[in-house]
């Protein structure tokens, strides 16, 4: 083990002992030309996946501008120094600037939600604000760190849904062809992984490795040769003339014999994959197209091979036998499956569709996302308010959703008011329970309790007609509470005497108008959120 100590200082602020570089390890960063050095294990496992999906989700990493392991710092208990630290994109984040992420904060809050607390964020840091800088979250041999790696590898997708795109399909197969015929295959792709099952990295790469050698990396859905090869060949159940040009090869993991096209054919209908149960046998050419060509790959992967069990032992030699018979193309196959084990698992991974119905199912795409996004933008993030009022330097203080749920709160307290300044009796009944709210059974209430006895102090100073009802509820009677007790919360009393109906129905009418000019505010300032997401 090769560990030092640093101006005095053998541990880093994150708990993690100050190494020398020969601890480290240099990684690229999956999907990227960027190359980090940073401790070997758990650090390099961790923050190379978090880099990974930075680069995916967030924005493209750059090399020139992130590092990780330094051999010496400004700081003495660095965490660059222990190699459990990385900064990323240094040039578009600099040191001490707030807000470098913008509109993409948002996306980098669910990023590290998703490691679960393993990776912390230098910019929730309030001195020095340092919003290029991340870290491991935890000191060193938290077993906590144990659970999250298992997540990584194990098949939690990554935040913002699935990892595989059109460009990493292509990347995977090695980009046999144009990316825009890999994004015509994206979906049938996506899709037949999961009914394969290959939720985990080495199932994917491994569905990646065999599919990808038996088509050409998907160029081919059809056996370039006629098939004239399987003629007569009873183990095929070729058995009538022309047979083995009627049912060569076809489908990404080329089905070949009419024995196998006729398993197929019924194990599809009894899926309801395909409307008749000799459908293949009768139009061997479909297996060949997009639409049906991967439901012979998921037969073929679940049901006439148990293919996951090899990709679970990692055994390429033992899944390329079951797929070929032998052990043809095993180097081409092997270096597929190391690239794609490369890649990881979250530029590979994919999640199940929901496929149950409902009006989201008539909406494309984009407009799934459009709506999810509403729902967070409402419900998940939380906003600065706009009150002129706010508390000096108060930030995040609820969601959309909760700002308007606090206008129940709000406007509830004027309507209260308002009716207990005309003398109704029910209103004033509830002023009286709440500002008669025992300390002791209810703690929780004793601002509450303070801001009606406020009420029912002003309503008491109002002037004698208001006075004489107050002076009927009970048993609560209206005690004049002072500024230190009551907080903030009381004001100096500034209401008139009401003299008559004509005065209490003017107050009432400048309320009403009162109320809805509030609540016409509150409409736009919901609006004005949502225009800007």
């Amino acid at each position: 083990m090769s560990f030092r100590s640093y101006h005095g200082q053998s541990i880093s602020e994150a708990g993690w002992r100050i190494c020398n570089q020969d601890e480290c390890q240099w990684s690229t960063v999956p999907g990227t030309s960027v190359s980090v050095q940073l401790r070997k294990g758990v650090p390099t496992q961790i923050l190379v996946a978090f880099l990974a999906r930075y680069n995916q989700l967030i924005e493209p990493l750059r090399d020139a501008d992130t590092a990780g392991w330094t051999l010496e710092n400004a700081v003495d208990t660095s965490n660059h120094l222990a190699g459990c630290a990385v900064d990323a994109n240094w040039n578009s984040h600099p040191f001490h600037v707030r807000n470098t992420f913008g509109d993409k904060l948002p996306a980098l809050r669910d990023l590290l939600d998703s490691f679960d607390g393993a990776v912390w964020w230098g910019g929730d840091w309030t001195n020095p604000i340092d919003e290029m800088h991340f870290q491991m979250g935890w000191p060193e041999g938290d077993p906590r760190y144990t659970a999250v790696i298992n997540k990584l590898l194990g098949g939690t997708a990554p935040a913002g849904g699935d990892g595989l795109t059109a460009e990493t399909l292509a990347q995977a197969m090695g980009s046999s062809m144009p990316l825009s015929r890999y994004a015509e295959l994206y979906r049938g792709v996506h899709d037949c992984l999961i009914a394969c099952e290959c939720t985990t990295l080495n199932r994917i790469a491994m569905w990646m490795a065999q599919i990808g050698h038996e088509s050409g990396g998907l160029q081919w859905m059809e056996e370039i040769a006629d098939g004239s090869q399987y003629e007569g060949r009873a183990d095929l159940g070729n058995t009538q003339p022309g047979d083995g040009r009627k049912f060569k090869g076809r489908g990404p993991i080329q089905v070949t014999g009419r024995h196998n096209y006729a398993a197929l054919s019924a194990w599809a209908f009894g899926q309801g994959l395909v409307p008749t149960v000799t459908f293949f046998t009768d139009e061997p050419e479909q297996l060949s197209s997009d639409t049906y060509g991967f439901i012979g790959v998921i037969w073929y992967w679940t049901v006439a091979r148990d293919m996951n069990s090899y990709a679970d032992r990692g055994d390429i030699v033992g899944a390329t036998r079951a797929v070929n018979g032998g052990t043809n193309g095993l180097a081409d196959r092997t270096s597929r499956w190391n690239r794609c084990l490369a890649m990881g698992f979250d530029a590979l991974s994919v999640s199940p569709t929901d496929d149950t119905g409902g009006f989201l199912m008539a909406l494309t795409d984009a407009e799934q996302h459009e709506v999810l996004d509403l729902l967070r933008q409402e419900s998940k993030y939380k906003r600065d308010s706009r009150s002129p009022l706010r508390r000096l330097g108060e930030h995040n203080v609820d969601t959309i959703l909760g700002l308007q749920w606090n206008t129940d709160a709000n406007v509830h307290v004027l309507v209260v008011e308002a009716l207990a300044m005309l003398g109704h009796p029910p209103t004033l009944q509830l002023l009286a329970e709440v500002a008669g709210a025992d300390p002791q059974q209810f703690p929780d209430r004793q601002e509450d309790r303070k801001l009606a006895q406020a009420i029912l102090n002003k309503i008491q100073m109002a002037g004698a007609t208001t006075t004489t009802v107050v002076q009927q509820v009970n048993p609560v009677v209206p005690q004049q509470v002072s500024a230190d007790q009551a907080g903030p919360a009381i004001l100096q009393p500034t209401v008139q005497p009401l003299n008559g109906s004509d005065s209490i129905q003017g107050q009432f009418a400048q309320l009403h108008d009162q109320l809805g000019s509030l609540t016409s505010a509150l409409a736009q300032l919901s609006a004005a959120f949502l225009g800007k997401k």
